[in-house]
């Protein structure tokens, strides 16, 4: 894993995920690029600097994001990681996202913050989006009260027969992170109850097509699936929780949220996103 992305609007919530790139990006020994985005008329690359000129706000955030990012290169190369920055010209969100989601990078790193029901209803957030769409494994930060590190990682799995695939690339990142603890889990809920002896031999049979993975293995009881998931990895302390994500985008995604994106929401622990 060597090509980083990470994406930033320079809020408190941008800079935890910056931290997290800088500390990845170093054990990883990996080159980190940073974007930042930034809306503007859809000719705006075409249009003679005249014209841009009668945009005075959009030149303010250009100078501005300029500024930040050349701070942000000279932090990281700092601490020996090399580091490129961009500044995406986006017409819209969605050609912000198309632009994002095209994009074949190792891992993306992005902050996220808690939103309404009804925001999310109307509108959505660019880190949903990018968990559901991103073919990147996509890292999500939330603020935090100590420096990101990944040396205890909980692996939350349904056992789906889909998800060996992502699971082997959660595996292969915990790895080149530097992650010392791994712990293989399976909620259960009234809603899916199995005896834990059964359970277990289900995880087992998951995990004999990966030999050679050393981990623990746990069956947790909840009410619910995200619930469950959000308290033992509390109960191991973990700095990391990743899953699988099946990247629901029809219609029902208005309605039915994805147990990744609910851990973001309602969590604070960082969450490895990996789309199926």
């Amino acid at each position: 894993m060597k090509d980083l992305l990470l994406l930033t609007d320079f809020s408190e919530w941008g800079m935890a995920a910056t931290h997290a790139a800088f500390e990845l990006a170093t054990t990883m020994q990996a080159r980190l690029e940073i974007l930042h985005a930034i809306q503007v008329p859809s000719d705006w690359e075409e249009l003679a600097d005249a014209k841009k000129d009668s945009f005075p706000e959009i030149r303010q955030q250009i100078d501005y994001a300029t500024a930040q990012l050349e701070i942000l290169q000279q932090e990281g190369e700092s601490r020996g990681v090399v580091v490129q920055y961009q500044i995406l010209y986006a017409g819209s969100t969605r050609n912000f996202i198309h632009h994002l989601t095209a994009l074949r990078k190792d891992l993306i790193i992005m902050g996220a913050t808690s939103r309404s029901a009804l925001e999310k209803f109307v509108l959505g957030t660019t880190t949903e989006r990018m968990m559901r769409r991103s073919g990147s494994p996509v890292l999500v930060v939330k603020q935090q009260d100590r420096p990101f590190q990944a040396k205890t990682v909980v692996f939350a799995s349904g056992l789906e027969s889909d998800t060996h695939g992502a699971f082997q690339r959660l595996l292969d990142i915990a790895q080149q992170a530097g992650a010392e603890h791994l712990h293989f889990v399976e909620v259960t809920t009234p809603f899916n109850f199995v005896p834990s002896d059964e359970a277990m031999q289900r995880i087992e049979n998951f995990l004999a097509q990966h030999p050679g993975v050393t981990l623990q293995t746990h069956n947790y009881n909840h009410f619910n699936i995200e619930s469950g998931i959000m308290a033992f990895a509390k109960s191991v302390n973990a700095d990391l929780i990743a899953i699988a994500n099946h990247g629901r985008q029809d219609i029902s995604s208005i309605f039915v949220e994805s147990i990744p994106e609910n851990l973001v929401k309602f969590g604070e622990i960082p969450v490895l996103s990996i789309k199926i």
